[in-house]
């Protein structure tokens, strides 16, 4: 019997090795081609990522090579005189090695082909080694014969898919991956808060990433001076803005920044934050919910829900418009703004959210981008919206 099941699951994992290889050298072709065009966007395949695959290669062969030395060795093991086909059979390893020593393998190099950004990062986490022990002990489980060990395996796969499951929607939030998709193709984070310059944003951010929460107070280096900040939850982020070693280091070297020193680490995260705006930095929930309001206070967009956190202060910033890319001002109860810029270059508009109202400010046709200078400030007037 366990010579059948072996076998059976040993056929399975051969094809299923094959289909890897198969999607490993699809993606080593896009990057040999340098691009490759998917609904309208252009998707860029870094040539680190493919070379990354020799990993698997070499944990799958030493994997066969200890499947073999075992079943060599209870080839051998049996007295002299024992006839061959009791030899083979007891000679087969279990199937727990084979899904250990394989389908592990098997698994995590499926997961790395599919999605390598969110691979790297699971294995940047403090759950990966964990996570990984759980799965091996699965396995182990529900392979064994009886009863109790058969319900404890199953017990196990459950706690594992339940876990796996929260732990993927907490790295990567459904908002983030749908940011992710459509990024390229105009579409901007999926915090609204884009448009808003660098310079006001990126100090908000970096207080919150390695500060005390301030605009400004973010840091670069360790109490030495010297040894870049390291994420404290044990991920592969560094730096004044947390960037993550195992995703971007190698891209940013491409680009000339080096992300271990202050300047290349400011560098990058204007790069990022051009790119993509918060997008890189909103994986982290209790990062987001640090900077997402004070953004939103320094952009006057605060919904009027979040009354704890109003400005006390009044604001005065830019906003850049573009075609497809309107700027929205939200005016809280009590709240007004005053704005400045070539009128004859763009128009705006009022509607209203509730108990906010908000003002949209769109660019004239023919006009690539305009500059917009808004002034928020607090008005306790009770009919402060008649007047705007």
């Amino acid at each position: 019997m366990t010579m059948g099941r072996a076998t059976i699951y040993a056929l399975v994992i051969v094809p299923v090795s094959f289909v890897t290889a198969g999607i490993l050298v699809f993606i080593a072709w896009i990057s040999g081609g340098g691009r490759t065009v998917a609904t309208g966007t252009v998707v860029v395949v870094n040539a680190d990522v493919v070379t990354l695959s020799t990993r698997f290669w070499v944990l799958f062969v030493l994997g066969v090579l200890v499947l073999l030395v075992w079943t060599v060795i209870n080839y051998l093991s049996h007295p002299a005189g024992t006839p061959m086909t009791q030899r083979l059979g007891g000679a087969t390893p279990p199937v727990w090695a084979f899904a250990v020593l394989l389908g592990v393998t098997t698994f995590h190099w499926l997961f790395w082909a599919i999605g390598p950004g969110a691979w790297n990062t699971w294995l940047s986490s403090q759950t990966f080694w964990p996570m990984n022990a759980a799965i091996i002990l699965t396995v182990f489980f529900a392979s064994q014969q009886g009863t109790a060990a058969r319900f404890i395996g199953l017990a196990l796969w459950v706690l594992f898919l339940v876990v796996a499951g929260i732990g993927a929607y907490g790295y990567f939030p459904w908002s983030t991956y749908w940011s992710a998709a459509t990024v390229g193709s105009g579409l901007r984070s999926s915090s609204s808060l884009s448009r808003l310059p660098a310079e006001v944003a990126l100090p908000i951010i970096a207080g919150c990433e390695s500060g005390d929460g301030s605009p400004g107070s973010g840091r670069q280096f360790e109490a030495d001076g010297v040894t870049p900040l390291r994420n404290r939850e044990g991920s592969s982020a560094i730096g004044k803005y947390q960037i993550m070693t195992s995703l971007h280091e190698e891209r940013a070297k491409g680009l000339g920044y080096d992300i271990r020193t202050e300047a290349g680490n400011e560098a990058y995260a204007r790069y990022l934050y051009a790119e993509s705006d918060t997008l890189h930095w909103e994986a982290d929930s209790r990062s987001k919910a640090c900077w997402e309001p004070l953004l939103a206070r320094a952009r006057g967009t605060l919904p009027s829900t979040v009354t704890s956190t109003h400005s006390t202060v009044d604001t005065t910033f830019l906003v850049t418009v573009r075609p497809g890319q309107p700027a929205e001002v939200v005016m809280p109860p009590n709240w007004m703004i005053v704005w400045w810029g070539d009128k004859s270059r763009f128009t705006s508009r009022a509607e209203w959210r509730g108990q906010d109202k908000v003002r949209v400010f769109s660019v004239r046709s023919g006009v690539e981008s305009v500059e917009i200078k808004i002034h928020r400030y607090r008005d306790p007037d009770p009919n402060w919206w008649r007047r705007q």
